[in-house]
């Protein structure tokens, strides 16, 4: 976690788009390890204070391998505080440092950076070396894992979503897994299954209460209650107006303004609130497909009865035709309380010219 502290302020805190879990349980701690049969011989190397004799260095060659140089690492920073004899430098990536310990193993004492857990820690006998304890307080901390998810994620899957928040084992679990899969060849597939086999007494708590956790709004849940009778409440509104409109249809102002785009749009309301339907009870693939083809149909009818509308209005105003800009003086002045307004087409005009010549800088006069 310190060396993703940035990242994490940014999509935990800041962003909100990752949700912390909580603890996974395991505990994380970068430090210098040796191999065990190493300390077993010279058990005076178990702690690094012994660093400062250089007989004790001259044992691993007088230098600590560190890892790739973008690494959180303060070796350098360490040998010359407290004074060890000894140097550091730097092997490459993980996988030239694994290759390095691997090949190095049997045939001579290595001290190297490195960090728990890891599969090699279940992989070879390694010893990890005590370090003074202002660099294992501030430098090489212990750290608790946390398991992280998108933050929506609860929202798709709330049981997958519980599972993950309840989830927990220990260091010396992951580690012995991790060997498994480095050591024995096993996939990650075999390791988990064999760990659930044989941790029953941990996660069946873990299961019996995901299971009551539902993935769904049940129909006879308060929440199914509300979203049916909300649903069609909005759907019996719009069925009313859309009466009125097929009712008052010869209306002079109805005609005029070309309500059928305005139908049409009423009409796609009602489907796509239909989807409320589809996304309540058990998540089936007919409801998946239905609220899909629902949302898409109703979309498509009323935005296309919007461009309808929109492009008759533009119709409207450009006409050169005196039938078209009769036909919506005469609607407007049998439903006008002001008499006749035969002014509108001309007045749009006018309101253009403005705009025009605001963007560009020019007298009304000029544009209009």
């Amino acid at each position: 976690p310190s060396g993703h502290v940035k990242a994490f302020e940014k999509y935990v805190q800041e962003n909100r788009t990752v949700i912390s879990a909580g603890p996974l349980g395991v505990i994380g701690q970068i430090g210098w390890y040796t191999q065990q049969y190493v300390v077993d011989a010279h058990p005076q190397l178990s702690s690094s204070r012994s660093f400062t004799d250089p007989n004790n260095t001259a044992i691993f060659g007088g230098v600590v391998h560190g890892v790739d140089p973008t690494f959180v690492q303060f070796e350098g920073q360490i040998i010359e505080t407290y004074e060890y004899a000894m140097t550091n430098d730097y092997i490459g990536s993980e996988e030239e440092l694994l290759d390095k310990v691997r090949g190095s193993y049997d045939e001579e004492p290595m001290l190297f950076y490195f960090w728990s857990p890891h599969g090699l820690l279940g992989e070879l006998e390694l010893a990890r070396i005590s370090l003074p304890p202002d660099v294992e307080d501030k430098m090489y901390p212990a750290e608790i894992l946390r398991k992280v998810y998108w933050h929506e994620f609860r929202t798709y899957s709330p049981s997958a979503a519980f599972l993950i928040d309840t989830f927990s084992y220990s260091t010396a679990d992951q580690i012995e897994m991790l060997g498994k899969i480095e050591k024995l060849g096993m996939t990650p597939e075999e390791v988990a299954c064999e760990w659930v086999q044989n941790n029953r007494v941990y996660w069946q708590n873990w299961i019996e209460e995901m299971e009551n956790t539902p993935d769904f709004v049940p129909n006879d849940s308060a929440a199914g209650i509300i979203i049916v009778i909300w649903t069609a409440c909005i759907q019996a509104l719009a069925v009313v107006i859309l009466a009125l409109y097929l009712y008052k249809r010869k209306h002079p102002l109805l005609v005029a303004t070309a309500c059928h785009p305005s139908m049409l749009s009423l009409i796609g309301g009602i489907v796509m609130s239909a989807v409320s339907y589809w996304m309540i009870g058990e998540a089936r693939v007919v409801n998946c497909a239905g609220a899909t083809v629902m949302s898409g149909l109703g979309y498509v009818i009323m935005m296309g009865s919007l461009v309808l509308k929109e492009y008759r209005v533009f119709k409207l105003f450009l006409s050169d035709s005196k039938k078209t800009q009769n036909e919506a003086d005469e609607g407007y002045t049998s439903c006008s309380p002001f008499g006749s307004l035969p002014f509108h087409r001309d007045l749009y005009h006018r309101v253009v010219a403005c705009c025009v010549a605001l963007r560009y800088n020019l007298s009304p006069l000029q544009t209009y």
